[in-house]
């Protein structure tokens, strides 16, 4: 059996998430010959300087725009002359995706992004109506990688939906997709988060990582996902790590730079730890699934996969800088089920941290929240019903699910108080 799974570097999250399905046949499946493909390797360099790195470019310099945007196309028409005149430029630029296809000549055709999964609901389409030319006819699947669902996922010939939540397979379903083809899976993560790791485990980690008798709590913060790009932004976020680390008792702060040499440098000039308080600062990190693993809290934007990654570790969150649209639907989700708390701002950031590090014994709870909304087995899950759904077509033997229930997280009693949002 064979299947590709396609892509688009459009963010880093349509990748990850197609990994993470990837390294779930290979774990779990491996006479399973699969393989995952950015489809903007296959697209000519105008039309990919266009699709992704502009879409990077307005998040990033104009992002009400791109909220503005996004929302009127969650509300145009399939039938527009807008949609048809976009429908027009990508089947100039996508011919080679479905030349791809067609040389391996796959069973199942896997999207984590909607792009490859409307050129080939075109093609189903185009063959179900005896116009179609091209001799390709595997089953398509579309892996909606989000809290929420937007126009641009929705295509009617595809076979197969997994979504994140039943809420989201229900919204789905109302734009008139046959609910019988959705199954809500959650958002599929590397299978590592959701590796359990008990008291032990994580005393392990913390000595393995140079953190033995570190102090709790231990916050995780993501100065990327904080908006810092910029030796200016990083040391106003070094001044919330200072005003943190002053009030309460000692704690662990871990704060990861990526590969900004600038942020990191700044960072270690002006965070100040006090005696008994521990800071490490990372650049780019490989082993994130073991930082969550350790930490308490994390701070980060609210992207589909990232907060997913927190999840599947039953990690609270407080999320910051979400970018208007699909990050914003992601913020409201996460603070609905109670697994993470809005900072509109760096001073917001401070009274935050210091609220749910400092004080009381509601982190449990949101933990707990935390833990009943991830869904930490759905890579596995995916790639299990992908090949479920195959092998019934084929009149073989099907795959029996099983569902392995996480025990609940316990509360201590230093596990600190975390408000509820007190702003959007």
């Amino acid at each position: 059996m064979r299947v590709l799974i396609y892509s688009v570097s459009a963010g880093a999250g349509h990748i990850r998430a197609a990994e993470a399905v990837l390294s779930a046949f290979k774990r779990r499946h491996s006479t399973v010959e699969a393989e995952h493909v950015d489809v903007m390797k296959l697209v000519p360099p105008a039309f990919k300087k266009v699709y992704a790195d502009s879409y990077l470019k307005v998040i990033n310099s104009l992002p009400s725009v791109w909220g503005w945007l996004y929302a009127k196309a969650d509300q145009m028409p399939q039938t527009s002359a807008l949609a048809s005149v976009r429908k027009f430029v990508q089947k100039l630029n996508t011919s080679a995706i479905i030349d791809h296809a067609v040389e391996r000549e796959p069973d199942v055709i896997l999207c984590t992004h909607f792009l490859p999964g409307e050129v080939f609901s075109d093609l189903a389409r185009k063959r179900r109506s005896g116009r179609g030319r091209v001799k390709l006819n595997p089953k398509l699947a579309v892996v909606i990688t989000d809290h929420d669902v937007h126009q641009l996922w929705v295509h009617p010939h595809v076979d197969r939906y997994y979504t994140a939540s039943d809420e989201i397979a229900y919204l789905l379903a109302e734009r008139e997709i046959d609910p019988r083809s959705i199954r809500a899976t959650g958002i599929p993560c590397d299978p590592n988060f959701g590796d359990l790791v008990d008291e032990p485990a994580r005393q392990r980690l913390k000595k393995m990582m140079g953190l033995h008798g570190a102090p709790s709590p231990t916050l995780l913060l993501n100065a990327h996902g904080c908006g810092v790009n910029g030796s200016t932004a990083a040391c106003a976020l070094a001044e919330v790590i200072n005003n943190v680390l002053k009030k309460g008792p000692p704690k662990t702060i871990l704060v990861v730079c990526g590969r900004n040499e600038k942020i990191k440098e700044a960072l270690e000039s002006t965070i100040k730890a006090p005696a008994g308080s521990v800071v490490k600062i990372y650049g780019f990190v490989t082993n994130m699934h073991e930082l969550l693993a350790i930490a308490d809290l994390s701070v980060t934007k609210p992207g589909g996969l990232t907060t997913s990654e927190c999840l599947a570790r039953c990690v609270p969150m407080v999320l910051v800088s979400p970018i208007p649209g699909q990050e914003e639907r992601n913020l409201h989700f996460l603070l609905e089920n109670g697994a993470a708390l809005h900072a509109q701002s760096f001073a917001h950031l401070v009274y935050k941290l210091r609220r749910v590090l400092n004080e009381g014994e509601l982190s449990g709870r949101m933990r707990q929240a935390a833990q009943a909304t991830a869904r930490p087995g759905a890579a596995a899950t995916i790639a299990a019903v992908v090949l479920e759904n195959l092998m019934r077509v084929k009149n073989q033997m099907p795959i029996r699910l099983t569902m392995v229930q996480r025990p609940a997280p316990t509360a201590s009693a230093n596990e600190p108080d975390v408000a509820t949002a007190l702003f959007p």
